[in-house]
């Protein structure tokens, strides 16, 4: 039977990239962009093995998988392998049921007629729903508990605010915390020095130094304003040098 290659490669990368998202919702299995990347280009490679080598390229495909997932995890990589292979093969399965015209050689996906391709397009698309719903319900329970009123002083002014503490947040200068500010707490009369920040991105930032009142605690710091609509839906960034 003949299949549309340029059309099941396509499919199979964007069931492989839909894989690892459902792989990080069910397992909570977390891959970086460069692993995301290698892993994509490892799909490449699985998919030229059973073009070339297809009386072998099951036990390949097979190493090559058990491979990556052992060097991205370690010693507990069996969950997140057979939750992206369940999830890739889960996925496939489930739209076979609404064509006929997609069927698996060497337990890679093949289309024979393009309008097949359709399906997949439309499986991103929850995937992309549910990811959206999953960082909401994600970010509400956050935002509830971390989320602080503070009042803050800098240049004789007082303001008080909402505060998302952020434990990853490390950043000192000269030996104080630095609390980020969004951009448009900014007092365009006052005359700020800049810094180059390596908190939130990597760019220079415009600071002054002040007080933050925290916990029923008063500290000096240094507020350093960046190009950011919100934190979690915060005007501010704390420190976790404030405990």
């Amino acid at each position: 039977m003949n299949a549309y290659i340029d059309i099941s490669f396509i499919f199979h990368l964007i069931i492989c990239l839909t894989s690892i998202r459902f792989m990080k919702i069910i397992s909570n299995s977390k891959l970086n962009k460069k692993q995301i990347i290698i892993l994509e280009i490892t799909s490449v490679v699985l998919y030229v093995n059973v073009l070339l080598f297809p009386n072998i390229s099951i036990y390949l495909n097979l190493f090559y998988y058990i491979l990556l997932f052992f060097i991205f995890f370690k010693g507990k990589f069996i969950v997140p392998l057979f939750t992206y292979l369940f999830s890739y093969y889960g996925i496939i399965s489930i739209i076979r049921i609404f064509t006929s015209n997609i069927y698996f050689y060497k337990y890679i996906p093949m289309i024979f007629m393009p309008s097949s391709f359709f399906y997949v397009l439309i499986s991103t698309l929850l995937l992309i729903i549910i990811n959206l719903i999953t960082k909401s319900i994600k970010s509400l329970i956050m935002l509830k508990k971390y989320r602080y009123n503070v009042k803050l002083t800098l240049n004789d002014k007082s303001y008080e605010t909402s505060a998302y503490f952020d434990s990853g947040n490390t950043l000192k200068y000269k030996e104080l915390p630095v609390i980020f500010l969004t951009n448009e707490m900014k007092d365009k009369n006052v005359m700020y020095e800049r810094m180059l920040v390596n908190g939130i991105g990597r760019e220079y930032s415009e600071y002054i130094k002040g007080k933050i009142l925290f916990d029923n605690k008063e500290k000096d710091v240094y507020f350093a304003y960046v190009r950011k609509k919100s934190f979690n839906g915060c005007k501010c960034l704390l420190n976790v040098y404030l405990l």
